[in-house]
């Protein structure tokens, strides 16, 4: 959950993280930044809903702003959040997602996270020496590329910015220098 702390959030940047990652306070200031964030809600979640979605995509049980009512949780977030709660009917069993992005559909939600999942996955697979992060820039400037995975991730020189000058950003030039079109 620390790690939270070393993200540079970006403005309008959308942010993903599991349910180990659910820190209100920290969460908030993702908010305050003007970023956004969808991570799985813990089942025990406090919270009274404010006003529902009616017309819901198939599989999406519900969809509501709800205000958060335990003690801290309501203290650390003052404001509402997005509560999607989507059945998956190949695990048979219900996922529930906290946003504070209430423009996008429900299932552009559960999307994010099953990219995530995907990238997560990926990056284990191949024993990537490299952040998250790191491999979700790699992969969204390449994304018509057809060069194969290891070769995209063996050759791509992505320094990480920390070891020149105490940041924590990444500089997009560092993803070009050596990549081949």
């Amino acid at each position: 959950m620390n790690a939270m702390d070393e993200i540079p959030y970006e403005y309008g940047s959308f942010y993903v993280f599991d349910r180990g990652y659910n820190d209100f306070k920290r969460l908030f200031a993702i908010n305050s930044v003007g970023s956004f964030f969808v991570i799985r809600s813990k089942n025990n979640l406090k919270y009274k809903c404010c006003k529902w979605c009616r017309r819901l995509p198939k599989n999406v049980i519900s969809d509501a702003r709800i205000q958060l009512t335990g003690f801290y949780p309501s203290q650390r977030y003052p404001e509402q959040l997005r509560l999607i709660r989507y059945w998956d009917d190949e695990q048979k069993r219900e996922f529930m997602f906290l946003t504070n992005a209430f423009e996008l559909s429900a299932l552009q939600i559960y999307t994010a996270i099953i990219t995530y999942c995907l990238v997560a996955i990926v990056q284990h697979d191949m024993r990537l020496e490299r952040s998250t992060y790191e491999v979700l820039q790699i992969l969204s400037i390449s994304l018509t590329n057809k060069t194969p995975l290891a070769d995209l991730f063996a050759k791509t020189n992505f320094n990480n910015v920390n070891e020149r000058d105490g940041s924590k950003e990444p500089y997009m030039l560092d993803l070009f220098e050596n990549f081949k079109y």
